[in-house]
């Protein structure tokens, strides 16, 4: 794909794999470029992101399912790609089907997740002029933080199957929130 902006085209771009080992255990592989950053509100509106994640999924029985991310990200500012950081973000989660049928669902959540990015020193002049000069470049970044968390997620088809095995319509909706360390907030 690509995006509009300032009168310049930027080229994007997503790749993702999933490979089966067996019948229980899987694995995915995904690399973004140049996406826009969904890190928090100024990186979307000043940075891009390149990703590279891996992920790990075991579903010991047919209601449960252990699975295990890691993702790594460099942040590079929209206009003219300069280095702004870098990021790392874990999750593990555990997932039981309350109820599960041939075409609905109602699971149970159980995750945690830990995120830290940094960066790389001094902004670029283009950010720096932008923000300010009192502007620190840790004031772009999110500080570290970690979240244990409990969702529950109902879901009518069979999200991922292709069409036209499943019911249509097809949707799914998830409720989840959680304790985030430090600070002691509500997630």
């Amino acid at each position: 794909g690509s995006r509009d902006s300032d009168a310049e085209n930027h080229l994007e771009a997503q790749l993702s794999h999933r490979y089966n080992l067996s019948s229980h255990l899987s694995t995915r592989f995904k690399a973004d470029w140049q996406q826009p950053s969904t890190a928090n509100d100024r990186l979307r509106l000043l940075a891009t992101e390149d990703r590279l994640g891996i992920g790990l999924d075991w579903t010991p029985t047919r209601r449960d399912r252990l699975s295990l991310d890691a993702r790594h990200t460099r942040y590079h500012e929209r206009f003219d790609e300069s280095g702004l950081g870098s990021g790392r973000y874990f999750e593990s989660s555990w997932e039981h089907a309350l109820l599960q049928g041939e075409t609905r669902r109602l699971g149970l959540r159980l995750f945690a997740t830990h995120e830290s990015q940094d960066p790389d020193g001094r902004l670029p002049s283009v950010v720096a002029d932008r923000l300010g000069p009192d502007i620190d470049p840790d004031a772009l970044f999110n500080d570290d933080a970690s979240v244990l968390g409990l969702g529950l997620s109902l879901s009518r088809g069979a999200p991922g199957a292709p069409y036209p095995q499943v019911a249509s319509p097809r949707w799914q909706l998830d409720l989840s929130g959680g304790h985030r360390w430090p600070g002691g907030e509500l997630a």
